[in-house]
């Protein structure tokens, strides 16, 4: 593509170069891959840029030259390549093993998210790959594979519970803990760090620059604006408490949800829409379904009574959806505050109370 060209908008991918990854990734490879030459690839691009206006309705003959064109830059980037990105159930093909097999040389395997992942799949890069290192990256505090319900699991199932990384920490692997947060403001993640943490983490560096989280202070503005509290004023995260209306049972599927809570927040989520600060930056995270089928109703009669506000572009999903999910502003829906159930899992509640980097708001 030419400089300055951009296909993918998805803002994870735009940002990549902040991520802990890509600096550590800088270190270990310090000659960056040459993948692609203008005229080699000329007719490629053309196709290509095609394919992302036109997507379903592209010819059939171009899309098939695509195809052919796609599997050829795949198979030629692996050759070239010094550093391989894959699921654990995706890494096996033969041409992954070829090019990063090697008699004499072993690959070093990171392992991404090691406690969500189960020794199982792990086994699958280790056989493969045979490596002499392994760095396992992740955080034990976080939902593990599998959570189990009020019925405790017997016989061999209680292994699903097991992550990668715990089955390793246990056995007593070398572990560095490191103690920094470059996610959110300032102030965002003081209760996490508190309660989770021992309150042993840090900001980063630029955990108070405006520049970086530039929708803080503007919602906090807009927030203290409608709800004149002083206590809990000039904060980038808010407790909001919703009385007198308990959570309903879905009659079909037993799932809870709460109007009140819901329109509640619905009616902040257009608040700040209103004031300046776009659906897409927004998200909510809720533990029951029957909670999200609700928000994505209401954001679907939003979206059709204002198609341009871009409400249908609202992220919205149950907490074990959204790990590694996050959002500028992000509203926390906990529908229920006694008669828990699943929901009383500290896991579940971390990932709840930490997808948002500018501002997060809490309600319940």
């Amino acid at each position: 593509m030419s400089p300055g060209d951009r296909l993918i908008h998805n803002i994870r991918f735009q940002e990549v170069k902040q991520s802990l990854a890509w600096t550590v990734l800088g270190g270990l490879v310090p000659d960056r891959n040459a993948y692609t030459g203008e005229a080699k690839w000329a007719e490629f691009r053309v196709l290509f840029k095609k394919f992302m206006i036109e997507r379903d309705y592209m010819d059939t003959d171009e899309r098939s030259s695509l195809d052919a064109m796609m599997k050829t830059l795949c198979e030629y980037c692996v050759s070239i390549t010094s550093a391989l990105v894959s699921t654990e159930n995706n890494i096996a093909p033969g041409l992954y093993v070829e090019n990063f097999v090697q008699e004499g040389v072993a690959p070093l395997v990171i392992l991404d998210d090691g406690n969500r992942s189960l020794l199982t799949n792990t086994c699958i890069v280790i056989a493969h790959f045979e490596p002499t290192q392994v760095i396992i990256v992740g955080d034990t505090k976080q939902l593990r594979p599998v959570v189990v319900g009020p019925t405790p699991l017997t016989g061999f199932l209680p292994e699903l519970e097991v992550s990668t990384m715990s089955y390793f920490l246990d056995a007593g692997w070398p572990c560095a803990t490191i103690y920094i947060q470059r996610r959110s403001r300032a102030g965002v993640m003081d209760i996490p760090v508190h309660r989770f943490y021992h309150a042993k983490v840090v900001n980063g560096p630029h955990a108070n620059s405006d520049a970086v989280f530039y929708y803080t202070k503007k919602v906090i503005k807009i927030v203290d604006a409608e709800f004149r509290d002083r206590k809990v004023q000039q904060f980038p995260t808010m407790f909001f408490e919703v009385v007198d209306f308990e959570a309903q049972v879905d009659p079909i599927t037993k799932s809870r949800f709460n109007l009140r809570i819901a329109s509640v927040v619905m009616n902040m989520v257009e608040l700040l829409v209103l004031n300046g600060i776009p659906s897409r930056d927004q998200g909510i995270v809720t533990p029951y379904m029957a909670q999200v089928m609700v928000y994505k109703y209401a954001a679907n009669q939003l979206h059709l009574a204002y198609p341009t506000k871009g409400y249908n572009q609202l992220l919205i999903g149950t907490a074990d959806s959204m790990e590694g999910e996050e959002r500028p502003v992000m509203h926390t829906d906990t529908v229920v505050t006694r008669e828990l159930g699943f929901v009383d899992d500290s896991g579940r509640m971390l990932l709840m109370i930490t997808r948002g980097k500018h501002d997060l708001w809490k309600y319940s």
